[in-house]
């Protein structure tokens, strides 16, 4: 699952198997709630950091897509701008 508020069971084992499976499919980022968890896969992934997938979170909700660094930085700033924290 993309949030990990979404397991049916919650627990370390389950957490963990899920983080395995979203990294064997080249998915580094996983949500809990409002924070995201990335596991570092330490090696390059092309087009995680790409402007057109940064564009993409900029014209979408939070919840709309898959849990990613620029979703929470499009947060953070459309909050400032709203005069929230």
């Amino acid at each position: 699952v993309d949030d990990l508020v979404l397991l049916e069971e919650v627990g370390e084992a389950a957490v963990v198997a899920n983080l395995e499976a979203l990294f064997k499919k080249g998915r580094i980022y996983t949500g809990l709630g409002p924070v995201v968890i990335s596991v570092n896969p330490f090696k390059p992934i092309d087009g995680l950091y790409s402007v057109g997938l940064r564009n993409k979170y900029q014209t979408r909700h939070r919840h709309e897509l898959p849990p990613h660094v620029f979703a929470v930085a499009d947060t953070a700033l459309k909050a400032s701008h709203a005069g929230g924290a």
